[in-house]
């Protein structure tokens, strides 16, 4: 799925954008998690009876423009971060 979503994100104007998470269960012990842009995931554990045991965030960083790391990364890419921490005056 990633692999075809990256050939047709390639087809897109370079003004378009997204975000995206991606969590994967192997079904015993493994929890995978992914993301990009500011998505969220949430581990999010069932009882029996369906009631809402725990929940936990998988990922504690966000990136944004106006993170600092973030705000480099895009302006040695070439990007530009306006006044309202747009990327290029569309993302946030």
């Amino acid at each position: 799925t990633v692999r075809r979503l990256d050939e047709r994100a390639k087809e897109l104007d370079k003004e378009a954008g997204s975000t995206a998470c991606i969590t994967v269960f192997d079904g015993k012990d493994h929890v995978i998690s992914a993301s990009v842009g500011d998505s969220v995931a949430f581990l999010v554990a069932y009882g029996k009876t369906g009631e809402v045991i725990s929940a936990t965030r998988l990922k504690s960083t966000l990136h944004h423009p106006g993170l600092q790391s973030e705000k480099e990364r895009i302006l040695k890419a070439g990007g530009h971060i306006d006044a309202r921490n747009r990327l290029n005056g569309v993302l946030a």
